[in-house]
């Protein structure tokens, strides 16, 4: 391995790291620090030690026969092959586990974050979280009950929302940024096939094609009128970047909605140009501000932050 980059931020391997760093498997990382997965289940972290960089010695004999490692912007979280998970960083952050919470922590199938809060998904579908609870890290009294049957989970940067089996879905978080789903919005999230998120909201895909979004309104989380009248079939992928969502409808074309400088807006120039290729866009490309059309003949049209 070879790091570069701000040293106390794990540009540079510390003395007693670097000799560590053999058969590395995959690499993780929070805002500031990184942690390696070996081939044999065990884990070296390094960078800024509040972070996620330093293992504490208690936890460090703890990591054997870890499976994979999920991360917030200042902790880790390790699931181990047999089910149970270890975290270290922030412990304010989701880097110290509750000790009420620690003993739920079996049998966890998957870990998702937000940026200061995890939420384990258990194998038998109910959902375990701790952390910063301004950030999902405390499931509120009257939701806990109700998850059940979980399937998967989608995040925000503040908020978490629980797909379940029947279709229906459950939210929580920061209530800034919609954790909690409005009342005017909940009824309509019946029969959901898939969630999409960016940073600030979420959008859901139902099995007929329609699109409900929440969260904050200028990045996504309100749909405009114009926009929400032609979502009706989106068959094919819900595409994001930080602040904005594209959908890809059956018939080809897109739509997009959020920030206009994030990829929000088609600009007047580009749309004509998706129009009269529209039944050949093979896919959609984003990064954090921009979206990339992809065609089937390997050409590509770009919108967003210029």
């Amino acid at each position: 391995m070879v790091a570069w980059g701000y040293r106390n931020h794990g540009g540079k391997f510390p003395d007693n790291i670097q000799s560590q760093l053999q058969n590395v498997k995959t690499i993780f990382s929070t805002t500031c620090a990184f942690a390696a997965l070996l081939n044999d289940g065990q884990v070296v972290a390094w960078g800024m030690g509040f972070d996620g960089g330093e293992i504490p010695d208690n936890i460090q004999p703890q990591l054997q026969n870890v499976k994979t490692i999920f991360s917030t912007t200042c902790a880790f979280a390790a699931l181990l092959n047999d089910g149970r998970v270890v975290a270290w960083g922030d412990g304010n952050n989701g880097g110290k586990i509750p000790d009420d919470i620690q003993p739920q922590l079996q049998n966890v199938k998957k870990i998702f974050s937000t940026y200061y809060a995890f939420a384990a998904l258990l194998n038998d579908g109910r959902v375990v979280a701790w952390g910063d609870k301004n950030y999902g890290g405390k499931i509120p009294d009257d939701i806990q009950p109700q998850l059940q049957n979980v399937t998967m989970i989608f995040s925000t940067g503040q908020a978490f929302t629980a797909l379940l089996n029947d279709g229906s879905v459950l939210g929580w978080g920061c209530e800034g940024f919609r954790g909690k789903i409005p009342d005017d919005i909940q009824p309509r999230l019946q029969n959901v096939k898939m969630i999409f998120s960016n940073n600030y909201a979420f959008a859901a895909l139902l099995n007929d094609g329609y699109v409900v979004a929440w969260g904050s309104e200028n990045d996504g989380g309100t749909i405009p009128d114009k926009i929400q009248k032609k979502l009706t079939n989106v068959t094919k992928m819900i595409f994001s970047t930080a602040c904005a969502f594209a959908a890809l409808l059956n018939d080809g074309s897109i739509l997009a909605w959020g920030r206009a400088n994030n990829g929000g807006k088609i600009p007047d120039d580009i749309q004509p140009q998706l129009h009269w290729q529209l039944q050949n866009v093979k896919m959609i490309i984003p990064n954090a501000q921009q979206f990339t059309a992809v065609y089937i003949n390997g050409t590509t049209l770009t919108w967003g932050f210029q």
